[in-house]
């Protein structure tokens, strides 16, 4: 799949993903003036962090950026359920959201239509 970074929380929206372990100290891909540096940098932060501890696959394979699906009850939700505007797209490698639905232009116009 490849994609303009700055369409990921429209994309992310439409197909109920999540982007998880986006380094803490990059700017998230949030469709607003997205620089593709901006991801170089987070991946190379990655790398840095994941070098500076013990080679271990196990914590590799952990704390690598994955795409996965939204949790079943996220997936259920209507459009007009006020927790579906907080529901992460991208989430940081402490677990923060650092990006959610509210943030995709996708959910705004579902919410009008609604």
């Amino acid at each position: 799949m490849t994609m303009p970074w700055s369409h990921w929380p429209n994309f992310a929206f439409e197909h109920k993903l999540c982007l998880i372990e986006w380094s803490s100290t990059a700017r998230p891909p949030d469709g607003k003036h997205y620089k593709y540096k901006d991801a170089l940098n987070s991946l190379e932060q990655l790398q840095i962090n994941a070098s500076n501890r013990r080679r271990d696959e196990d914590y590799l394979n952990k704390h690598a950026i994955q795409i996965v699906s939204w949790d079943k009850e996220d997936i259920e939700r209507e459009i007009d359920d006020d927790d579906l505007r907080e529901v992460p797209l991208v989430m940081n490698s402490f677990g923060r959201r650092m990006i959610s639905a509210d943030n995709s232009e996708a959910y705004m116009d579902a919410l009008l239509k609604a």
